[in-house]
Parts: structure tokens; C-alpha cells; sequence
């Protein structure tokens, strides 16, 4: 493995860090105080370095909330959390999520809800069918592990799964 230091919305930066690999892990986050949308700018990097290097799999993270889930995360979380607090957070989401579908890349949006540090449980729910309802959690281990199963796996391209327990 191969850390590179840098800026994500340095295409150059990315050039360097997509160069020679077989695949793109996005845990790409912002801060609901920062006003440059970090995702969706990183995005617009990160698949013209990929497309350059014929590097074809992304899996990246966004939120439970974002787009057409968002009626499914709770009316607190909807109108507090989403609606004023992460406001530019969940549209930085959304706008990368789109810059994703737009390509032709074999790309998986993992939504996740909140997340913790605690301990992995090697177990979790995903679904696109808005079967999973409510700001459930997942620890941070377990979603790395969903998303590294992605790169063996088809069956979520081209689709936005929620994960959480």
C-alpha cells in the first residue's frame, strides 16, 4: 500500500495517487463549517485521473440522506441535520454522486448512516429498495470492509446501497 499526502482537489495530486493502481476507494468527508465542497470537487479529479489510467472500479462513500433516501432518515434528521446543519455537507454528496453516474465507470455509492469507532461486527444490512429506514449507525471498520468486498464484487455497480447494521 502506498500513502500519498496531498490535496484532493489538486488534479495533479490525484494524478499521482490513481497512477498504477487497479482501483479508487472514496471515504472522501467535509465539515459542515467548510464552504468548498470537497466531494464533489475531488470527484471531478479522481475520474478524470481514472478515465486517464483506465483504472475502471470506484467505490465511494456518501450519506444516508442524500437524494431520494432522504425521506427515509427520520423527520428530525431530515429537517435538523440535513435540512440546516450538513445542508452543503449532503449537497457536496449529491453533486458527487452525480458526477459518478455520469461516467462510464464501474462505480458503487456505499450510504451510510452514522458512524462510530466501535468495534467491527463482521455484519450489516445494505439495500437499495428503501427497505432500510431511520439514522441507523455502522462502525467505521465494517463499512471499509463493505467497500473493499466491492472490489470483487458486481453486485452493487452502478447502484447507491445503504449500509448500516
Amino acid at each position: 500500500m502506498t500513502v500519498v499526502k496531498g490535496n484532493p482537489l489538486d488534479a495533479a495530486t490525484v494524478e499521482r495517487a490513481i497512477a498504477n493502481h487497479d482501483a479508487v476507494l472514496s471515504a472522501l468527508g467535509g465539515r459542515p463549517w467548510r464552504s468548498v465542497p470537497i466531494c464533489s470537487g475531488a470527484m471531478r479529479n479522481i475520474t478524470a485521473a481514472m478515465t486517464h489510467h483506465k483504472v475502471r472500479r470506484i467505490v465511494a462513500i456518501s450519506t444516508f440522506g442524500a437524494a431520494e433516501t432522504r425521506a427515509h432518515v427520520g423527520w428530525v434528521a431530515r429537517h435538523l441535520l440535513f435540512g440546516l446543519v450538513l445542508r452543503g455537507e449532503v449537497a457536496d454528496k449529491e453533486a458527487m454522486e452525480k458526477e459518478l453516474a455520469a461516467t462510464d465507470l464501474e462505480w458503487v455509492v456505499v450510504r451510510v448512516g452514522l458512524l462510530n469507532s466501535g468495534p467491527p461486527r463482521h455484519e450489516w444490512r445494505a439495500a437499495d429498495d428503501r427497505s432500510i429506514q431511520g439514522m441507523g449507525k455502522i462502525a467505521r471498520a465494517d463499512v471499509a470492509a463493505f467497500m473493499l468486498a466491492q472490489l470483487r464484487c458486481d453486485d452493487w455497480l452502478g447502484r447507491r446501497p445503504v449500509v448500516m447494521y
